[in-house]
């Protein structure tokens, strides 16, 4: 079975994950933005906790 890999995301991670997509959303390749500033965390990672948490187009 797959198990979790990497840092867990926190609510630090959380919040700054929100603000940056709220500035970065638009764009091409957002993933690759937040990455930048939370390199601890790979973009498909970045975009898969977003789709699954956050985007408000799932709720």
């Amino acid at each position: 079975m797959g198990g979790r890999k990497g840092p867990l995301f926190t609510k630090e991670i959380d919040n700054i994950i929100m603000e940056l997509m709220k500035k970065c959303g638009h764009l091409p390749k957002p993933y690759v933005k937040v990455r930048e500033a939370i390199p601890q965390y790979t973009s498909k990672q970045i975009r898969r906790h977003w789709i699954s948490r956050f985007d408000p187009r799932r709720k």
